[in-house]
Protein backbone atom coordinates (compact mmCIF):
# COMPACT_ATOMS: atom_id res chain seq x y z
CA UNK A 1 0.00 0.00 0.00
CA UNK A 2 1.39 3.41 -0.95
CA UNK A 3 1.63 6.47 1.40
CA UNK A 4 3.05 9.65 0.64
CA UNK A 5 4.99 11.55 3.62
CA UNK A 6 4.62 15.84 2.93
CA UNK A 7 8.13 16.65 4.50
CA UNK A 8 9.09 19.43 6.06
CA UNK A 9 11.08 22.46 5.45
CA UNK A 10 13.67 21.66 8.33
CA UNK A 11 13.87 18.01 6.95
CA UNK A 12 14.10 18.14 3.16
CA UNK A 13 17.88 18.81 3.41
CA UNK A 14 18.06 14.81 4.55
CA UNK A 15 15.87 13.54 1.71
CA UNK A 16 17.15 15.45 -1.13
CA UNK A 17 15.04 18.62 -0.88
CA UNK A 18 12.09 15.95 -1.86
CA UNK A 19 8.49 17.91 -0.78
CA UNK A 20 6.91 14.05 -0.76
CA UNK A 21 8.17 10.56 -0.51
CA UNK A 22 6.60 7.22 -1.38
CA UNK A 23 6.55 4.90 1.43
CA UNK A 24 4.80 1.75 2.27
CA UNK A 25 2.75 0.26 5.63
CA UNK A 26 -0.19 -0.37 7.32
CA UNK A 27 0.36 1.81 10.00
CA UNK A 28 2.09 5.25 10.88
CA UNK A 29 4.27 3.29 12.55
CA UNK A 30 5.23 1.04 9.33
CA UNK A 31 5.39 4.14 7.60
CA UNK A 32 7.88 5.92 9.17
CA UNK A 33 10.17 2.90 9.61
CA UNK A 34 9.98 2.46 5.59
CA UNK A 35 10.86 6.48 5.67
CA UNK A 36 13.54 5.82 7.73
CA UNK A 37 15.10 3.02 5.69
CA UNK A 38 14.98 5.27 2.34
CA UNK A 39 16.86 8.21 4.28
CA UNK A 40 18.63 6.77 7.60
CA UNK A 41 19.16 10.70 8.62
CA UNK A 42 15.50 11.35 9.36
CA UNK A 43 15.49 8.59 12.14
CA UNK A 44 17.39 10.94 14.68
CA UNK A 45 14.92 13.71 14.28
CA UNK A 46 11.81 11.47 14.42
CA UNK A 47 12.23 9.30 17.57
CA UNK A 48 13.49 8.89 20.63
CA UNK A 49 16.22 6.27 22.05
CA UNK A 50 12.79 4.10 22.93
CA UNK A 51 11.40 3.70 19.42
CA UNK A 52 8.74 6.38 20.60
CA UNK A 53 8.01 9.67 18.56
CA UNK A 54 10.00 12.44 19.66
CA UNK A 55 7.66 14.79 22.48
CA UNK A 56 7.80 17.54 19.88
CA UNK A 57 6.97 15.42 16.64
CA UNK A 58 3.17 15.62 15.58
CA UNK A 59 1.85 12.90 12.45
CA UNK A 60 -1.23 13.93 10.49
CA UNK A 61 -2.93 11.80 8.53
CA UNK A 62 -4.89 13.83 5.60
CA UNK A 63 -4.60 16.86 8.27
CA UNK A 64 -5.89 14.82 10.57
CA UNK A 65 -3.84 14.26 14.02
CA UNK A 66 -3.11 11.43 14.89
CA UNK A 67 -2.81 11.72 18.77
CA UNK A 68 -2.95 9.90 21.18
CA UNK A 69 -2.62 6.91 18.95
CA UNK A 70 0.05 7.98 16.80
CA UNK A 71 2.54 5.01 15.42
CA UNK A 72 -0.23 2.39 15.90
CA UNK A 73 -3.01 4.49 13.87
CA UNK A 74 -4.26 2.64 10.64
CA UNK A 75 -3.18 3.94 6.96
CA UNK A 76 -4.66 3.74 3.24
CA UNK A 77 -3.21 3.41 0.34
CA UNK A 78 -3.35 7.12 -1.10
CA UNK A 79 -2.93 8.52 2.25
CA UNK A 80 -0.90 11.75 2.91
CA UNK A 81 1.28 11.65 6.35
CA UNK A 82 2.23 14.99 7.18
CA UNK A 83 5.31 15.73 10.23
CA UNK A 84 5.31 18.73 12.37
CA UNK A 85 7.68 20.13 14.81
CA UNK A 86 5.64 21.59 17.95
CA UNK A 87 6.96 25.12 18.71
CA UNK A 88 6.11 26.11 22.09
CA UNK A 89 8.19 29.57 24.00
CA UNK A 90 6.90 33.13 25.04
Amino acid sequence: MSVNILIPPFLKHLTDNARAVSVTGNTVSECLNDFVEQYPGIEEHLFDKDGGLRGYIEVFINSNSTYPEELTMQVNSGDELSILFLVAGG
